[in-house]
């Protein structure tokens, strides 16, 4: 599979249907080449590969975050209660296949944000 520069999805922002938008948490700065900093945030412009076996798959983790967060709560704090939702897609190839892509949405509704 091939994706950002964080595996397996690069990193993932949830979107709102009102089209406010926040950062599902993780260690970035550890996990890719993604800064924080007064100018924004900075995501390298590259991608990685990452090999499945049959049968194999990668589970990750990601938190939503409380408005007293101090993990860049600018980007991170949730906009609100609300439904939110997750789209994108995976470029992968299996030996001596045509390459395709993988579609996936995810979609959670938040109750509160304290």
């Amino acid at each position: 599979m091939f994706a950002g520069t964080v595996p397996p999805f690069g990193t993932v922002f949830a979107d709102s249907v009102e089209g406010d938008e926040f950062l599902l948490w993780r260690e970035y700065e550890e996990e890719g080449c993604i800064t924080f900093s007064e100018d924004g945030l900075v995501i390298c412009d590259i991608g990685s590969l990452t090999e499945l076996h049959p049968c194999q798959s990668i589970t990750h983790r990601y938190d939503i975050l409380p408005s007293s967060t101090t993990h860049h709560p600018e980007y991170t704090v949730p906009p609100g209660p609300g439904t939110f939702r997750i789209t994108g897609s995976l470029d992968y190839e299996a030996d001596g296949a045509q390459e395709s892509e993988l579609s996936f949405e995810i979609q959670f509704s938040l109750d509160a944000v304290e």
